[in-house]
């Protein structure tokens, strides 16, 4: 069995154990000395692929890249081009699928097959994260998996892929309406230049009815705002 355990003279990296003090030990140690050289192994955070176990873990300038292992340390090396902290992993399809995330693309889908690693598609285009980490819950369907992707027309919706940009794509539209019209596409401009938020951010706070200028206190309400004017009430005035 393998986990990510901490210590104090390693930090936290890869041991095996079968359960026993005389069988347990050091399986790899990523970064040397006290650093961690991974972080706790949660759902989704590791997948067995070809006969290997596949999880994240920091490289040799601290990046969280995405490791192959036999649960030696001979055994374990690095998917070279997997993208940059790697996340949601699933076998599916005799391959493997996860997230990852490029400065020009943020987090999307990815297929590791034939020992290759490479972006499948990118649900939003751009920077933006198609795939918000937390969000994908990759699910082995069929010839391929179903996930959960954020793109600039649908907005939060289920996905699928094939592991081909032409098979990947949306399944439905379960949530009609995220489209914004002229108005709510320049009012969620305005509110990301103002307010200093990424696009998507904005896109769903237009998407909720809410203006420019009532943004910021659609962000940060206080109790001043949200009470109402005490003149409005009967007879106030004339108290």
């Amino acid at each position: 069995t393998l986990l990510a355990l901490p210590t104090i003279a390693h930090g936290t990296e890869l041991w095996r154990t079968d359960g026993t003090v005389a069988g347990t030990s050091l399986a790899h140690e990523f970064a040397a000395g006290a650093a961690d050289g991974m972080e706790p192994l949660g759902p989704r955070a590791a997948a067995v692929h070809g006969g290997l176990l596949h999880l994240a873990a920091r490289d040799g300038a601290g990046e969280l890249r995405l490791f192959a292992t036999d649960g030696t340390s001979a055994g374990t090396s690095q998917v070279i081009g997997s993208g940059h902290a790697p996340a949601d992993l699933v076998a599916a399809a005799g391959d493997l699928f996860y997230t990852a995330s490029l400065p020009a693309t943020g987090r999307e889908l990815w297929r590791l097959a034939g020992g290759s690693a490479a972006m499948v598609a990118e649900a939003f285009g751009g920077p933006i994260d198609g795939i918000p980490t937390g969000v994908g819950q990759l699910t082995p369907l069929g010839s391929g998996v179903a996930y959960v992707a954020f793109d600039p027309i649908g907005g939060m919706e289920l996905h699928a892929s094939d592991g081909t940009a032409a098979g990947t794509g949306l399944v439905r539209d379960l949530l009609p309406g995220f489209d914004l019209d002229a108005p709510a596409a320049l009012a969620a401009e305005t509110i990301a230049q103002r307010q200093g938020l990424p696009d998507i951010i904005a896109r769903v706070i237009a998407a909720r009815g809410v203006t420019p200028d009532a943004a910021e206190g659609f962000l940060e309400p206080r109790l001043k705002t949200l009470m109402c004017d005490p003149s409005v009430l009967t007879d106030m005035d004339a108290a």
